[in-house]
């Protein structure tokens, strides 16, 4: 009757017991995965196009209210082209961020229905551009909109700002000393141009000589 042979002894290696088996390593790093990694730069990336919105808003407020702050009427800041120039830039831009949000809109609700009335289409679009660099699942026009907004977003109330400190520093200042010396005046002079003072006041003339005549002569 035989025994099996029995298996040869594991032969140790270095920093390792004999027969140990091989420890996983637990993930040292900040994201797990890569899908995790991709999805905190697309978060960030919506975090601060909102806030991009809402600072040029709040820029674009402030640009309309310092220019009737500084100039305090339509008339002034008509006749200021910096001034016309910064309300314009800052209006703009409001009106192109309304146009602009609803255009996006749109092409996005058009690019859902494109997904929605050939789904066998659009996971076939999904595989062909599974790690590639396109611009699936947007579109080449969904793209460049956005960018074009963004851009007005930030350009047009920085210039609507910038116009509006040119027209500050450059409107012509009051001169005080003219201003000052036009609109004070002596006592005296205020008192001799005055007509009361040179007027003849009733009841105060002086007797006439037949007057005093009369008066002089003894009485009966």
């Amino acid at each position: 009757m035989s025994f099996p042979a029995s298996p040869p002894p594991s032969s140790p290696t270095p920093g390792r017991q004999p027969g140990a088996s091989p420890q996983v390593q637990a993930p040292t790093g900040l994201y797990d995965r890569p899908q995790e990694a991709l999805k905190s730069i697309l978060d960030g990336y919506n975090y601060w196009t909102s806030k991009l919105t809402e600072s040029s808003f709040a820029l674009s407020l402030a640009v309309i209210g310092a220019n009737w702050a500084v100039f305090g009427s339509v008339d002034k800041i008509l006749n200021n082209i910096c001034a016309e120039i910064s309300i314009a830039a800052v209006i703009s831009n409001l009106v192109i961020s309304l146009l602009g949000s609803g255009w996006l809109g749109l092409l996005l609700r058009r690019r859902i229905a494109y997904a929605e009335e050939n789904v066998p289409r659009w996971e076939k679009q999904f595989d062909d551009n599974k790690g590639k660099s396109t611009y699936w699942p947007s579109s080449r026009t969904i793209d460049w909109s956005a960018f074009a907004l963004q851009a007005a977003k930030i350009l047009l109330p920085v210039i609507g700002g910038v116009f509006f400190l040119i027209a500050l520093f450059s409107q012509p200042k009051p001169q005080k000393d003219e201003s000052h010396f036009g609109s004070s005046a002596s006592p005296t002079s205020a008192a001799l141009s005055s007509p009361s003072a040179t007027a003849p006041v009733l009841g105060t003339q002086a007797p006439s000589a037949a007057v005093r005549e009369i008066e002089a002569r003894p009485s009966v």
